[in-house]
C-alpha cells in the first residue's frame, strides 16, 4: 500500500525495543505510528476502539498480562489506569522489548503517564512523512555532514536526488505528511479527512491536556489564525484581540497545541522562550490557513525546508539538537537554526536562483554575532558556491 511506505525511525525503535521493557513512539496524529509499530509488535490493542478502552479501564492488570511481546497498546494516552500497572509490571518483569506504546500526545503533558513512566520508557518520536520518505529514500547525510565537519566537506560536485521543480514543494505544502490523508487522490476527501482529524483533535485530545470549555469553532478559529502567521513574531496582545480569547488561556493554549504536535515552539539562539514556532504538517497548515497560491512563498519555502531539513538530525539515533531562529533590529532574519556539536548551523533561504543581498546580510549579521557557526543560503537555482569558510549557498535539492 502506498502509505506502507519505509520510515526512518524504524531501526530507532527497533533498537529501543532490546534495551527497554517499554517504548514509546509518540507523534502527530495519522503520521503512521500504527502503522510502523504493528510491523513490530506480536499483538495489538487500540484504545481507540471503546472495547479494548473498557477493558483496559476496568482491569488494566489483566489486560497487559500474559501477552506476547512485544505487546502493542495504540493510543495509550486514553487509559490513566493503565500506567499505574505497567509501571508495577516492569519493576518484576525487566526483561526489554515487552510494550510498545503509541500515543498522540507528549507523554510528559499528562501527570498519570509522567508519574508512572519517567526512567522507565524510551521515548521516539516520529515526524509527519518527510519528502525523502514519501520518495522511499534513505537520509541525506549532507546537512549532518556539514554541520559536524564544517564546510571543507562540501563535495566538489552535487546532484540533487530527485529532479524535481518548485512545482514539487508547492504539492508537499499542500498533501503535507500524514499518510492517513496525503495519498488520497481527491482533494474533497482529503479536505473531509482534515475536518475529522481537527474534530478530533480540539473535542477530544485537546481537552485530555488542558481544561477548556471554549468550543471548538472558537479553537478553530485560532490554530486558523496560527497557520496563516507561522513563522512570525508571536505577539500575545494582537491575538487576544483577534481571538477574543485571554493571553493567560492563549499560552495555556499554545502549550497544548505544542503537546499535540501540531505546532513546533522556536526561540531565538541563545533565549528559552519560544518566540515564533512552524506546524509539525505542512498540508495541515496549508488546509487551516485556506491560502491557495499556485506560485511558492517564502513562508511556504521556508515551512518546507523546515519540515525536511530536520530529519538528519531527528533520526540520528542519540543525536541531541534544537531548533532557532535568529533577527535583529535591523532587519536580519535566520528562519531556522539547527544547534547540535556544540554549534549553531543557520538555514536562509531565498526565492532567488542565487544568493540575494538580503540573504548575505542576514548570514553576515548572524557568523559575525556567533563565530562558532555556519550558515547556508539555500535558493531556488543550480549552482553550489563556498562563499567563505563558514558561509556557502547551494540548492534546496541537494540537501533534501
Amino acid at each position: 500500500m502506498p502509505h506502507e511506505r519505509k520510515r526512518h525511525l524504524t531501526p530507532i525503535v527497533v533498537q529501543a525495543l532490546k534495551a527497554s521493557s517499554i517504548v514509546g513512539v509518540i507523534g502527530h496524529r495519522q503520521t503512521g505510528k500504527t502503522t510502523l509499530c504493528e510491523h513490530l509488535s506480536q499483538d495489538m490493542r487500540t484504545l481507540d476502539r471503546e472495547e479494548d478502552l473498557i477493558l483496559c479501564e476496568s482491569g488494566p492488570n489483566d489486560f497487559i498480562s500474559n501477552r506476547p511481546a512485544p505487546f502493542m497498546i495504540d493510543e495509550c494516552q486514553l487509559s490513566p489506569r493503565l500506567f499505574p500497572a505497567l509501571k508495577d509490571y516492569v519493576r518484576t518483569h525487566k526483561k526489554p522489548g515487552q510494550f510498545l506504546l503509541t500515543g498522540s500526545i507528549r507523554f510528559t503533558s499528562r501527570k498519570a503517564i509522567r508519574e508512572s513512566l519517567t526512567g522507565r520508557v524510551l521515548i521516539t518520536e516520529l515526524l509527519p512523512m518527510t519528502w525523502s520518505e514519501s520518495h522511499s529514500l534513505p537520509l541525506n547525510p549532507l546537512l549532518i555532514e556539514l554541520h559536524q565537519k564544517g564546510l571543507s566537506a562540501l563535495p566538489r560536485e552535487l546532484k540533487p536526488r530527485l529532479s524535481e521543480s518548485e512545482n514539487g514543494m508547492l504539492r508537499y505544502l499542500e498533501l503535507g505528511g500524514l499518510p492517513g490523508i496525503c495519498f488520497g487522490r481527491n482533494a474533497q476527501h482529503r479536505a473531509s479527512k482534515f475536518r475529522t482529524h481537527l474534530d478530533t483533535l480540539l473535542d477530544r485530545d485537546l481537552r485530555l491536556i488542558v481544561e477548556t470549555t471554549l468550543p471548538k469553532m472558537t479553537l478553530l478559529a485560532l490554530i486558523s489564525t496560527l497557520a496563516r502567521t507561522q513563522g512570525s513574531i508571536l505577539h500575545w496582545e494582537s491575538l487576544r484581540r483577534e481571538t477574543g480569547i485571554s493571553t493567560i488561556t492563549l499560552k495555556k493554549l499554545f502549550s497544548a497545541l505544542e503537546a499535540l504536535f501540531l505546532i513546533r515552539p522556536m526561540s531565538q539562539l541563545g533565549q528559552s522562550t519560544p518566540d515564533t514556532f512552524y506546524f509539525e504538517d505542512a498540508g495541515l497548515a496549508k488546509f487551516l490557513a485556506n491560502q491557495s497560491s499556485e506560485f511558492l512563498t517564502l513562508q511556504g519555502f521556508t515551512h518546507f525546508l523546515f519540515c525536511n531539513l530536520r530529519e538528519g538530525y531527528h533520526y540520528t539515533d542519540g543525536l541531541q539538537y534544537s531548533t532557532h531562529s535568529y533577527r535583529t533590529r535591523g532587519g536580519a532574519y535566520v528562519p531556522l537554526i539547527f544547534q547540535a556539536f556544540g554549534r549553531p548551523l543557520a538555514i536562509i533561504p531565498t526565492l532567488d536562483r542565487q544568493a540575494s543581498l538580503s540573504s548575505l546580510k542576514s548570514a553576515e549579521s548572524f557568523l559575525k554575532a556567533h563565530p562558532s557557526g555556519y550558515a547556508l543560503i539555500v535558493h531556488l537555482g543550480k549552482e553550489t558556491k563556498v562563499l567563505h569558510t563558514r558561509l556557502a549557498s547551494l540548492p534546496w535539492n541537494v540537501l533534501i
